[in-house]
């Protein structure tokens, strides 16, 4: 969505832009939806995975560490991003030559921040690219107005205050899934991908700098811009661990014009719970995460990550019978383009 006067910039003067780039103190927060049952860690550049005010009992490092976590039926929440690589984040890029992206792992670079703050249920950070200090990244994280007790709703608002016209403007955003009970080897569903006409590249390395300007590819080649469902990943073994990453391509963005698109982390206790809140979000591109274990039902838990207003159709949430179906008709796809592909360069 594009338009003019940039909210995200209204308030911002010459002298808060300076202060950015002089550098600040990094803040975080861990939010909970009312219902209390989804949390996020958000770290002041918009990025996932904080360990302040952390409730997650199965994080990495000092144990707490939450990304995107989910209360289970024993009253204890479980994260599905932070039990390994801090690896979830976001990176912008223009002209194909200048960019800034923040992860926990990889940490933050390219970016000047500007303001961070937090409520109990809501967080909202704004950072300036430091080549480009008019163009202005927003994330406001809130729970999601039409699902609140399964997703939050990240409003991403990127507005350029640079005086020109930018090109060639990519967002990138990825994570690592480590879904429990089974943490490191999980089931992942994409589905959108050839519905979603600003989506430049899909696949399922979670592991991938958040960069747009650098693409580590997947980590399997049936995933490439492909839709699969309950993909199980034997590229690396013996446990499937594997992630999600979307790059977008808003092209131009005018001089005082903003874009505007949302994405949304959550969680439900099935999987048919976790489509119904997709549905309702009006959703156009997901992926789930899902148990090795418990992915015929999508027990205990089905992890979401999902975008709207990015040129797409509102996905609807057919059965599980449905998108096996889906699912096994695009990996065949995807593996015939592939041979195709492969022969083509060896005629």
């Amino acid at each position: 969505m594009r338009g003019m006067a940039p909210s995200v910039l209204r308030h911002i003067s010459a002298a808060a832009l300076a202060l950015a780039l002089a550098g600040q103190a990094t803040a975080a927060a861990t939010i909970v939806n009312p219902q209390g049952t989804v949390a996020l860690g958000v770290n002041d550049a918009g990025h996932l995975i904080s360990d302040v005010g952390g409730v997650a009992v199965n994080g990495g490092g000092t144990g707490t560490e939450t990304g995107l976590a989910f209360r289970f039926a024993d009253g204890l929440f479980y994260d599905a991003t932070s039990p390994g690589c801090f690896c979830e984040g976001w990176g912008v890029s223009i002209g194909g030559a200048t960019s800034g992206y923040a992860a926990v792992e990889n940490g933050v670079a390219g970016l000047a921040l500007i303001e961070f703050s937090a409520t109990a249920s809501t967080a909202t950070s704004r950072v300036a690219l430091s080549d480009a200090p008019g163009l202005v990244i927003e994330h406001a994280f809130a729970p999601a107005p039409n699902a609140p007790e399964a997703l939050f709703r990240g409003r991403v608002t990127i507005a350029n205050g640079t005086g020109a016209d930018v090109t060639d403007l990519r967002y990138v955003r990825v994570m690592d899934w480590d879904v429990p009970p089974t943490e490191f080897n999980e089931r992942v569903t994409i589905q959108g991908v050839a519905t979603t006409s600003l989506l430049a590249r899909s696949h399922n390395n979670g592991f991938a700098l958040p960069d747009p300007l650098v693409d580590d590819g997947p980590i399997d080649p049936a995933t490439l811009d492909a839709d699969f469902v309950d993909f199980v990943s034997a590229a690396v073994p013996p446990n499937s661990d594997q992630g999600a990453y979307f790059m977008f391509d808003f092209g131009t963005l005018g001089a005082g014009q903003q874009i505007q698109f949302d994405i949304f982390y959550g969680a439900a206790a099935s999987e048919a719970a976790a489509l119904d809140a997709i549905a309702r979000e009006q959703v156009e591109l997901y992926s789930l995460g899902q148990s090795f274990d418990g992915y015929e039902d999508g027990a205990p838990a089905t992890y979401i990550f999902a975008f709207a207003g990015v040129g797409g159709v509102p996905v609807p949430g057919p059965s599980a019978g449905a998108l096996v179906a889906l699912g096994s008709l695009a990996l065949g796809a995807a593996r015939h383009r592939m041979r195709r592909d492969s022969s083509s360069r060896t005629s």
